[in-house]
Parts: structure tokens; C-alpha cells; sequence
């Protein structure tokens, strides 16, 4: 009895393990009306915050999830971004000691890295439809809950399946000149490039030899019976 209890917690156990990747086919960001052709970087700040309406720097990013298939257990999708100093170039990059906080937003509207996506972002009032929030510093991967984002996609087949990166609020020191988070964009080939990360939610521990054990009573009682 106690080899068939662990049997079947260690094929309870086993579907815990199930992982999926998703790499963005497409980026790109805006400053004002002009939309970005270098795919080697990502760019955010929120420059209406220091006072330049219209002028802030938002970055777009599409991804192709219709190969997913949903696990049978809770499930948590986080996307993944590189920042990297460097490719801010001669703007101020995002620093441990200049933080940015980035949001990650819905895209409401048809991907169109032609003409941008300015008038398809759902911010909310200061930033309240964002997913999640992140403070953007050092160099190095930062990561965004868009769970709830990825399975709105998920229900709803015909969403347009793209995630809006901007910052909440920019730096505003001495120089009132603004910091940038710079990311690496889909098929970059230097650095990490975005990513939507699938990943099953641990089963409390003890939870699978309790569900296992109950599965197992209950088919014995049913043997019983007949």
C-alpha cells in the first residue's frame, strides 16, 4: 500500500514541472509620433510627468502564444525583460541609485509598428491599469506578473496578444532631465530579448501525498463495494 501512495504523489507531484517559453517576434518603441526601426533596443520613461506632454518614450512588444496549451493546474506567466545602460546611449539610463518605475499595460488595438500604437495603451489614472509595477535600476533581468493579461489572451482568442511598457514617473534631479529604462528587443542577438515565461504553481507541500492518498482510498472503497 505505501509503494502504490508513493507512486502515485510522485505522478501527482511530476505535473508541477510543466514550463513554456515564449520569445516576442516583434518591438518597438515611440517618442512622440515617431516610431522606432532599431530592433537592437527597447525604451521607457514617462517624460509628462516632468512636464513635455506628448513627448514620453513607450515601448510595444507582440508575442505568438498560439502554440500554448493550458496545464490542468494554476499556472503563473511572467514577462522578462534585459536592461542594459548601454543602449540608452546619450540619454540617462535607469541606475540602482536612479530607479524607473516600469509598468506593463494592456494593448487595446491592431499591432501596427508602422504607425505606432500610441492611442491603444490602457493606462489608467497614474498608471492603475497596470499589471504590474517594477523599479527598474541596475543592469541586469527584470521580471513582470501579466498572469492576469496572458489569460484574458487565452479567453479571448481574438485579443491582440502585445504588452505596453512604459514608466510611471520619470527622474527628476538637478539636471531635470529624465531616466530611461533600455531594454533589448525581440531577436536581439546581443542580450536577452523579451520573453513570456509559463510556469505551473507549486502544489503546497504535502498537498499531492494528501490528494494521492485520498485518490487511492477511493478507489479501494469502490472496489469494496462492488
Amino acid at each position: 500500500m505505501k509503494s502504490v501512495l508513493l507512486a502515485a504523489a510522485i505522478a501527482v507531484t511530476s505535473t508541477a514541472s510543466h514550463a513554456a517559453t515564449f520569445d516576442a517576434v516583434e518591438s518597438y518603441y515611440t517618442f512622440g509620433s515617431g516610431v522606432s526601426s532599431n530592433q537592437e533596443r527597447l525604451l521607457a520613461d514617462k517624460a509628462q510627468e516632468i512636464g513635455f506632454p506628448g513627448l514620453e518614450t513607450i515601448s510595444f512588444i507582440l508575442f505568438d502564444i498560439s502554440t500554448f496549451s493550458a496545464p490542468a493546474t494554476p499556472y503563473r506567466v511572467s514577462l522578462q525583460l534585459e536592461q542594459d545602460s548601454g543602449l540608452a546611449g546619450t540619454l540617462i539610463p535607469a541606475a540602482a541609485d536612479r530607479e524607473l518605475t516600469v509598468g506593463a499595460y494592456a494593448l487595446d488595438g491592431i499591432w501596427d509598428p508602422v504607425n505606432g500604437n500610441l492611442a491603444d495603451a490602457r493606462y489608467g489614472t497614474n498608471g492603475s491599469a497596470a499589471f504590474d509595477l517594477v523599479n527598474v535600476g541596475a543592469n541586469g533581468i527584470y521580471s513582470w506578473d501579466v498572469t492576469r493579461l496572458f489569460r484574458q489572451w487565452v479567453n479571448t482568442p481574438t485579443a491582440e496578444t502585445a504588452i505596453v511598457i512604459t514608466g510611471l514617473f520619470g527622474n527628476t534631479n538637478t539636471d531635470n532631465r529624465n531616466t530611461y529604462a533600455s531594454f533589448y528587443a525581440a531577436n536581439s542577438i546581443a542580450g536577452t530579448g523579451p520573453q513570456l515565461l509559463v510556469a505551473q504553481v507549486p502544489l503546497p507541500a504535502g498537498l499531492p501525498l494528501i490528494l494521492a492518498a485520498l485518490g487511492i482510498l477511493g478507489f479501494l472503497r469502490t472496489r469494496r463495494r462492488s
